[in-house]
């Protein structure tokens, strides 16, 4: 398992630049585990267009 961190690249009406979120995964995670991750770790709802992986950094640690 792999530790990735995942950071937003620019700002959106629920999401602020900077936003960031750690997911445990195999591979790298895709724009499912984002947003999965966006909604457990902040609460909000967030549509699949802001977590496509083209708008996060996702550098693994």
């Amino acid at each position: 398992m792999n530790l990735y961190k995942c950071t937003f690249l620019k700002s959106s009406n629920n999401i602020p630049k900077g936003t960031n979120v750690e997911i445990i995964k195999d591979k790298e995670p895709d724009s499912d585990d984002i947003k999965n991750a966006i909604e457990r770790k902040y609460g909000i709802k967030v549509s699949s267009f802001h977590c496509s992986t083209a708008n996060w950094e996702i550098v693994q640690n």
